[in-house]
C-alpha cells in the first residue's frame, strides 16, 4: 500500500519527531482482512523506485533521479545511486511549500506567498482558470463546458489552448514557466541524471516545447 504524506492525519498514522510514519496500526488493520503479505509505504517513494526497475534495462547508466509526481499536491523524492535518500522519502510534500513566485498577489492558505502548492498544482491552475472564466475571456473554453465552469477538465484546458483562448493561454504559459522554475532549480540542487516527469497533466509535445525554452 502506498500512502501520500498529507494523508497520514486522515489516516491516523502517527508521524515522530523525525518524521517517521508507525503504520503498525493501519497494517494490523489490514491483516485482518487479508492473509496476504502487507507492505506499506510512502506511495511516491514506491513509484520512483518502480521507475528505476522498469528502466533499468533501459538505461542502466542512470544512478540520480529527480521524481516529481505532479497532482493537487506535488510530491518529489531524490535518490542517490538508485537509493532514496533517507532525509526526504518520508517528507516528498515538503516540496509544496517551495517559493517559485515570490511577486505572487495571492497567498496560500498555509501563509506563504508562491509557493508551489499555490501557484503550480492542478488545483491551483483550475482555480485561476475558474476565476477568469467568461464568455468573453475564455469563449472556447465556455462553449465546450456549455457555460458551466465546473464541467471544465485538463483537456478541455489544453483545447482551448490551442484554439486560442487568451485567457487559458495566459495561465497555462504562467504555470508552464513556474514548472521551469522548478524543475531548474532541483535540477542544480540535485544534480541528477534524470528528472522525472509523473502524471503530469499536460503532457503534449507544445508543453514540453515551452519547458525546455
Amino acid at each position: 500500500f502506498g500512502i501520500y504524506p498529507h494523508m497520514y492525519s486522515r489516516l491516523n498514522i502517527n508521524v515522530d519527531e523525525e518524521g517517521n510514519p508507525d503504520y503498525s496500526e493501519l497494517e494490523k488493520y489490514i491483516k485482518t482482512k487479508t492473509n496476504l503479505p502487507v507492505v506499506i509505504e510512502n506511495s511516491i517513494q514506491g513509484t520512483a523506485m518502480a521507475n528505476i526497475d522498469f528502466r533499468k534495462n533501459i538505461s542502466s547508466s542512470v544512478k540520480n533521479m529527480v521524481y516529481i509526481q505532479y497532482g493537487n499536491n506535488i510530491n518529489f523524492l531524490f535518490t542517490y545511486l538508485n537509493e532514496p535518500i533517507g532525509a526526504y522519502h518520508n517528507h516528498t510534500d515538503c516540496i509544496d511549500k517551495v517559493i517559485i513566485d515570490p511577486y505572487s498577489k495571492d497567498v496560500c492558505s498555509c501563509g506563504r506567498r508562491g509557493c508551489v502548492e499555490n501557484e503550480l498544482s492542478l488545483k491551483a491552475v483550475r482555480h485561476r482558470i475558474k476565476n477568469l472564466y467568461s464568455k468573453e475571456t475564455t469563449p472556447y473554453l465556455y462553449n465546450l463546458t456549455s457555460g458551466n465552469c465546473d464541467n471544465i477538465t485538463y483537456e478541455m484546458i489544453v483545447e482551448s489552448y490551442k484554439n486560442g483562448d487568451e485567457g487559458v493561454i495566459k495561465t497555462l504559459d504562467r504555470a508552464i514557466d513556474l514548472m521551469a522554475v522548478l524543475i531548474n532549480n532541483l535540477n542544480f540542487f540535485a544534480n541528477p541524471n534524470r528528472i522525472v516527469l509523473h502524471l503530469f497533466q499536460y503532457h503534449h509535445d507544445f508543453v514540453y516545447d515551452l519547458l525546455k525554452k
